[in-house]
């Protein structure tokens, strides 16, 4: 058997870091809440598939999948309109997603941080799969050694980190209960 090194570019390693630090963080929020946290739950869910896709490439792969499917059903071709549509649909959803949090948990600073970072990390991915051009040609612009999609995901991931972490801390000191404590 022969071993193969497969390179890692600079912007994998760096959605590998961010997302892998952030499933850790929420982990840690997990565990403090004696696993009653289901905000730490569901956005370490969230960040270890993203941590899964930065190993995989799975959007990209679904991405692929999605545009065979295009091909062969011969409407490839007027894909940009269904594609703005659905970039149009998700920011507003994610706008709407984000305010609405806000707005039901204001006294709960670190949900909603962690909660709108999660939103972020969600929207940009599938914003990916959905890979219109206008949009890619931004996201894959280098800035040092990565594309800027790299600097979304840390952002993303960092909102996650500090918000949870954050969260958690103010519900060990007993003040508050958790947001999603069930």
């Amino acid at each position: 058997m022969i071993a193969t090194v497969i390179p890692i570019l600079p912007t994998q390693e760096a959605g590998i870091a961010s997302h892998l630090l952030g499933t850790a963080a929420c982990g840690v929020a997990w565990i403090s809440s004696r696993g009653k946290s289901r905000l730490a739950t569901m956005l370490g869910l969230l960040e270890l598939f993203l941590l899964f896709d930065a190993i995989f490439d799975w959007r990209w792969s679904l991405h692929g999948f999605l545009v065979k499917i295009a091909v062969q059903l011969t409407v490839y071709d007027e894909r940009t309109l269904p594609q703005v549509l659905l970039t149009a649909l998700l920011g507003s959803v994610t706008l709407v997603a984000a305010v609405t949090t806000i707005r039901h948990i204001w006294e709960r600073p670190g949900a909603s941080l962690a909660i709108c970072g999660g939103l972020i990390s969600a929207e940009f991915w599938a914003i990916e799969v959905i890979s219109l051009h206008a949009i890619d040609s931004i996201l894959e612009r280098k800035v040092g050694p990565m594309l800027i999609i790299a600097s979304v995901w840390i952002v993303s991931s960092a909102l996650v980190i500090v918000g949870v972490l954050w969260d958690a801390r103010a519900c060990s000191h007993g003040s508050r209960r958790s947001v999603f404590e069930g």
